[in-house]
């Protein structure tokens, strides 16, 4: 009879018993562990290096994509929460809904181009902090200097539906 090859723990959960390898660093790896590639299963430590080589964002990028984020909705916000408010409750819910998703798409384009095109782990997150930050102060600024609060609910549905639109075009 054959005997069961050695039972091996998982190198991310060493109380896991495991018999599946990581195909490029040979790892023993549980199923929880595994990621699908078209050539294998494969470690996060390995997806991980991988991935870095796609990204190639730097630390000032950074910076650029929370100030366009920031100046953009800092200008914008205002402005936008005063024009769909004057529409009304329905007319300025459909007009956030259908101008929400250019806006993410341009949002999107105007932050790539920021960054110079570069990808990064963090970019999403920070270009929701930027565009958080700038509404904060933009309306802060509205409310302060014209005594108008711009939040209203149609302004949120379009921030969340420009957000929708932006995050998965950033990567």
């Amino acid at each position: 009879m054959d005997a069961a090859p050695p039972a091996l723990r998982c190198k991310y959960h060493p109380r896991t018993e495991t018999l599946l390898r990581c195909n490029k660093c040979d790892a023993p790896i549980c199923v929880a562990c595994a990621r699908r590639t078209p050539v294998g299963y494969r470690c996060r430590g390995c997806i991980r290096a991988q991935q870095d080589k796609a990204y190639t964002m730097e630390p000032r990028d950074a910076w650029a994509a929370f100030g366009a984020s920031f100046g953009l909705s800092c200008l914008l916000w205002p402005l936008l929460g005063a024009l769909l408010g004057a529409l009304g409750w329905f007319l300025g819910l459909v007009a956030a809904v259908v101008a929400g998703g250019a806006a993410g798409g341009g949002l999107a384009q105007l932050i790539r181009r920021a960054v110079q095109r570069r990808r990064g782990r963090h970019l999403r997150s920070v270009m929701l902090a930027g565009l958080l930050a700038g509404g904060l102060v933009g309306s802060l600024g509205a409310l302060i200097l014209l005594s108008f609060w711009p939040f209203n609910v149609p302004l949120l549905v379009f921030a969340g539906v420009t957000l929708a639109a932006a995050w998965p075009l950033l990567k």
